[in-house]
């Protein structure tokens, strides 16, 4: 099922995201290291932590409702960074500033497997009592050699262990999963989607790798060139960890791109998002 289509049973009519930018880091970032694909910039909605949380949310419902004027329901999307990786009393403070604005029903929030803990997990749960709660946890490979040779900076086991203490909390868990790491083959991302079904997540996204200009891994294919999956490779590995899914789990994205043009190196068929749909669809009805 389409994420949008689930939210519009959900809340009884068309559910739109607002990003914002609660201006927090990352494990690896604070240590003055990155992931190697990582360029937070070219991966984050345009947003901007000058703002406070509620005006950032005031201001993306008065955008959206400028194109959609129907639009009555938000989902507010915590997006840049690892928003779990902050004191507890800090994320509560967030959380709770978001939702005062009208019309929003819920959180998402982006995050990594290795910043949550009992504690963060108990104050989404409370939340999730009252509101629509959504974790999103960026596992990107099931392989431990390609997740530390790109400096991930977490195992698959973290994640396993995220997923025990979030599990039956009443919050609703969707994994990241990235398809082309140098490292990983397209059936390791196959199995990946199974590994995924076992951990009983609801949602997923799944990102094809691009390269960002000046990121660690752009700057070793323009060195050393390693092979990228074609738009056909792609959409046919996609179609497959789909079917390896259970029918309840929402399809949250299956492609990606950078913010801005001049930001990818390559390669330049994930501009073409809607073809790179049509072209999973297509396998999908062919497997």
């Amino acid at each position: 099922m389409r994420f949008t289509d689930f939210l519009c049973q959900k809340f009884g009519g068309k559910t739109v995201k607002i990003a914002v930018d609660a201006g927090l880091s990352c494990p690896n970032r604070a240590a003055g290291r990155g992931c190697a694909w990582c360029d937070n910039d070219a991966f984050s909605a345009a947003v901007s932590p000058r703002q406070s949380i509620r005006e950032q949310v005031l201001a993306g419902v008065a955008r959206v409702q400028r194109r959609q004027p129907a639009a009555r329901n938000f989902l507010v999307y915590f997006q840049p960074g690892s928003n779990t990786f902050a004191p507890v009393e800090k994320l509560r403070a967030l959380y709770e500033e978001a939702l005062t604005v009208d019309g929003v029903v819920g959180v998402a929030i982006g995050t990594r497997p290795d910043c949550v803990d009992a504690e963060k997990i108990a104050l989404l749960a409370a939340l999730a009592r009252r509101t629509f709660v959504q974790i999103e946890y960026g596992l990107q490979s099931v392989n431990d050699a390609t997740l530390a040779a790109l400096g991930r900076g977490h195992t698959v086991g973290d994640f396993s262990a995220a997923m025990r203490l979030t599990r039956a909390r009443g919050i609703y868990i969707v994994a990241h999963l990235i398809v082309g790491l140098p490292g990983d083959t397209l059936a390791d991302s196959v199995r990946a989607a199974a590994f995924l079904a076992a951990e009983k997540i609801d949602g997923i996204k799944i990102h094809n790798l691009h390269l960002v200009k000046n990121t660690a891994l752009a700057e070793r294919f323009l060195r050393d060139p390693f092979p990228l999956p074609t738009l056909d490779e792609y959409a046919a590995t996609v179609a497959r960890m789909l079917a390896a899914l259970p029918d309840t789990v929402t399809e949250q994205r299956l492609c990606a791109a950078p913010r801005r043009r001049d930001q990818l190196l390559a390669p330049d068929w994930c501009w073409r998002g809607e073809e790179v749909l049509r072209r999973i669809n297509q396998f999908r009805v062919q497997s």
